[in-house]
């Protein structure tokens, strides 16, 4: 993200990174966790390739709202 952004670019910005990095198919956020301004979610969902995969997403709580970190593809799932 960049700090001179306004939040529709931000959201563009991360929508795009998501895109990238996470399952693109029905995902759904199963659980997570909130430590101070620091949230983790677990994303659920399908890959484009039709692997259902699960991700983590680290966001960080900005002046604005949520902003999108980091995200890992930890595993896939039955």
């Amino acid at each position: 993200m960049k700090d001179y952004n306004d939040d529709k670019a931000n959201l563009s910005e991360t929508t795009t990174i998501l895109d990238l990095w996470l399952p693109v198919k029905d995902p759904a956020i199963t659980r997570g966790t909130l430590t101070g301004e620091v949230a983790v979610l677990a994303i659920e969902g399908t890959m484009a390739s039709g692997v259902k995969a699960l991700s983590l997403v680290r966001m960080i709580k900005g002046p604005s709202g949520w902003l999108f970190d980091q995200a890992w593809m930890v595993g896939w799932l039955d």
